[in-house]
């Protein structure tokens, strides 16, 4: 878990360490997870679109989304 901060450099230290993972992680693969802010509230990942811009930022391979119907149906995803 990326812990409950939205600091700038806490996100960057995340990205840079979510790039080493992925890195090492080859065809396995990583996945990322955003949480809703109502039960996790300061979690910096809240939305799929935070998820999103994170994976793209990284551009890692195989980084992807975890998809979590739970947490889409409280942001009102779904």
């Amino acid at each position: 878990m990326a812990g409950l901060t939205r600091d700038a450099e806490a996100r960057a230290t995340c990205l840079a360490n979510l790039a080493w993972a992925a890195d090492r992680a080859g065809a396995q693969g990583l996945t990322i997870e955003p949480i809703n802010g109502r039960d996790m509230p300061g979690y910096p990942l809240s939305g799929i679109s935070d998820a999103l811009r994170v994976i793209l930022r990284v551009g890692a391979p195989d980084l992807g989304l975890q998809f979590d119907v739970y947490h889409a149906q409280i942001t009102g995803v779904i």
